[in-house]
């Protein structure tokens, strides 16, 4: 009950209803003065903290020392002296994720700025171009070879966009002459040539695409002017019908008893060729430049996407990228948990099907404290754990101990105490519901794994 000065008049504010006392007895508004002073909103919100504080403590004290003793009590009806089984659950859960996501996450590098930020990217940028001129020259695909070919072009111009910057940036900072060494020599030479052919390539790309979209194509041979190669138009459809039909038939019987088979790489079957497509950028690049109708679908695209960004990552540095999707998996643990929550109700409920006075719900709740519980031990556990680390003192090793022996002990010490059956037969249901509930909990950790591998 508050301490605010109570009204004269004995109608609701809220609801209009004719108040007995203090309180309301249709909405439960408290009959008070409308009118707040800065004082009583300040004394209102200590007010609410401390009364929540007051009821959080007291049904933790009974969560922990008393298993099995709030769900009976919140069964029987008594609710208003506890804090809700919901509000608790999301409270402690939240409480504790926070705690142990601080304590336990990495701290990742700060990225880089300025002139050491553009020599990555434009190493990065040239491993790309790298990339696509090994897919020009594997490819017989006249589609995919035509968006190459203009996927290159524009790769020359924001490489050569950054290596402009980065001279400009030296030269601004003074120290032109001594960083200029860390920038590879050939790409400065190459900025005239870049620059020089550019409008060329443009129209010799722009030929092919017209060509294209009358149904020929020019097929590989060298070509003076713009360093590509191209020769006289042929029929498109023909040319993609007898890459199809002659694949693994030219150049392989003279050189080997067995032939191997060398596959014709296309849009529909080799998206999936880490050889061909060999990360995120050239793929986007090539599918921008195809035709829309011989784009990947949204689906596949993010598909092949996810799997160029893995055979990326595990080709750069596989351990910080298992780094990455653990860190990504233990952060979906709160998520696990709350869809794991019905389950274990459910599993309960199968567990004591004979007991008809209680409902699916009467299950969830005592699934709720068990879980609140939970939390609350477990950050303890890694309290201690983080304070005997510093310390180094022998009796934090006895309470961690102590503790996870108390969480094995304290579900059947619920069951027990709610559900009322004898020592055995609790027991016997106590293995059982772990049984079950690790079969489950493995299921939903190998779900939200591919998850997580999904969304890295």
């Amino acid at each position: 009950m508050s301490h605010f000065k109570e009204r004269k008049e004995k109608n609701c504010l809220n609801c209009n209803a004719e108040v007995i006392g203090r309180f309301c007895h249709v909405c439960g508004q408290e009959n008070i003065e409308p009118k707040e002073s800065v004082w009583h909103l300040i004394t209102h919100f200590f007010y609410d903290i401390t009364h929540f504080d007051g009821k959080f403590f007291n049904t933790v004290k009974y969560l922990l020392l008393r298993p099995g003793f709030l769900t009976a009590e919140y069964v029987r009806g008594k609710r208003m002296t506890y804090l809700h089984p919901i509000r608790m659950y999301v409270f402690t859960s939240a409480f504790f994720f926070l705690i142990f996501f601080s304590f336990i996450s990495p701290h990742s590098e700060p990225e880089k700025e300025g002139i050491e930020g553009l020599k990555e990217a434009l190493i990065l940028k040239q491993n790309e171009l790298k990339n696509l001129k090994e897919m020009q020259e594997g490819t017989k695909d006249s589609l995919i070879r035509a968006a190459v070919t203009k996927a290159m072009h524009k790769y020359d111009i924001e490489i050569a966009t950054l290596t402009d910057s980065i001279s400009k940036m030296e030269s601004s900072e003074g120290a032109k002459d001594k960083q200029a060494e860390d920038l590879p020599v050939f790409i400065r030479k190459k900025i005239p040539e870049i620059k020089g052919t550019i409008d060329s390539v443009t129209r010799e790309v722009q030929k092919e695409i017209d060509k294209e979209k009358n149904g020929t194509i020019d097929s590989p041979e060298h070509n003076t002017d713009t360093g590509y190669r191209y020769k006289q138009p042929v029929s498109l459809k023909k040319d993609t019908i007898s890459a199809k039909n002659t694949i693994g038939k030219k150049d392989t019987a003279a050189k080997s008893d067995t032939p191997t088979v060398k596959r014709n790489r296309n849009v529909s079957t080799d998206v999936l060729d880490f050889e061909f497509y060999k990360d995120e950028a050239t793929y986007l690049a090539v599918q921008k430049e195809l035709p829309p109708e011989k784009q990947d679908g949204s689906i596949k695209r993010s598909l092949i996407l996810k799997l160029l960004h893995w055979h990326e990552q595990q080709s750069k540095d596989g351990g910080k990228a298992f780094e990455t999707l653990k860190e990504k998996f233990k952060h979906s643990f709160p998520t696990l948990l709350f869809v794991s929550l019905p389950i274990f109700a459910f599993l309960l409920k199968l567990l004591y099907v004979r007991r008809t006075k209680f409902y699916y719900a009467d299950h969830g709740i005592f699934a709720i404290h068990t879980y609140c519980a939970t939390f609350i031990l477990l950050l303890l556990y890694y309290m201690f754990d983080a304070i005997g680390d510093n310390a180094g003192w022998w009796i934090f090793y006895l309470i961690k101990a102590a503790l996870v022996i108390y969480i094995m002990y304290y579900t059947y010490k619920a069951m027990r105490n709610f559900y009322e059956q004898g020592r055995f037969k609790t027991f016997i249901k106590y293995l059982f519901l772990g049984f079950m509930t690790s079969i489950v909990m493995t299921f939903l950790i190998l779900v939200f794994f591919v998850i997580s591998a999904y969304n890295v």
